[in-house]
């Protein structure tokens, strides 16, 4: 009767050790998806310090895809002794860990950065620089390509802006 005990006993332990293994593995999973949806505030609250949460906040408010620079400008003005540097470092922090994304390339004078991390596309005024979102009407599926795996799509529009338009016509 004993060796009976033993053995519903070993069953049991063994399924509750499988029970919290699934369980610390789903919570491991879940915890590891913030690179593909988007981090909610309070979220950014917790691991950001002082400065990023101003920089975070401040390109939350804007739709303008703004550089450095002047990010720079508007967060001195709640954070006077905050360096170009630091906004620098804290951008980089931001887009390495998904938070933001950088556009731009190497090739290009500035980077400009934008808070929106959903799937969407850019169109890019060759005369003014203006940034512009341009939201997808339906989930595409991401292109299978022979040379590697697509994670994301982004596709960058070339051209005029309408007032840049506007203001060619006169």
């Amino acid at each position: 009767m004993v060796e009976g005990l033993t053995f519903v006993h070993s069953v049991r332990s063994n399924l509750v050790d499988n029970l919290l293994f699934f369980l610390y593995t789903l919570l491991v999973m879940i915890t590891n998806k913030k690179m593909t949806k988007k981090v909610e505030k309070r979220e950014v609250k917790r691991r950001l310090t002082k400065q990023r949460q101003l920089i975070w906040d401040f390109l939350m408010s804007v739709k303008s895809h703004p550089t450095a620079e002047m990010v720079h400008k508007s967060v001195k003005k709640k954070l006077p002794n905050i360096s170009l540097g630091t906004v620098y470092r804290n951008l980089q922090y931001l887009a390495d860990n998904g938070y933001i994304l950088r556009l731009g390339s190497d090739k290009d004078e500035f980077f400009h950065y934008d808070a929106d991390i959903s799937n969407h596309d850019h169109f890019i005024c060759d005369h003014c620089h203006q940034i512009i979102d341009l939201q997808k009407k339906k989930v595409q599926r991401l292109p299978k390509l022979s040379i590697g795996k697509t994670l994301k799509q982004s596709i960058f529009y070339y051209g005029l802006c309408n007032k840049c338009l506007k203001i060619k016509k006169k």
